[in-house]
């Protein structure tokens, strides 16, 4: 399947920036590193992509 966009994140406005904050804000919750990781791995599932 061909990417319809290369990477959002670089070519969208502003979407880098607010990955970023979403990060910070995600890390100062004091979410356990198992819940991120699980979150992380259902994400790249829907996304039809591999963890990193």
């Amino acid at each position: 399947m061909k990417e319809r966009i290369q990477n959002p994140a670089l070519t969208v406005p502003g979407a880098f920036k607010a990955l970023q904050l979403l990060a910070a804000s995600v890390h100062d919750a004091e979410i356990p590193e198992v819940t991120l990781y699980l979150v992380q791995l259902r994400a790249s599932q829907v996304a039809s992509a591999r963890v990193v």
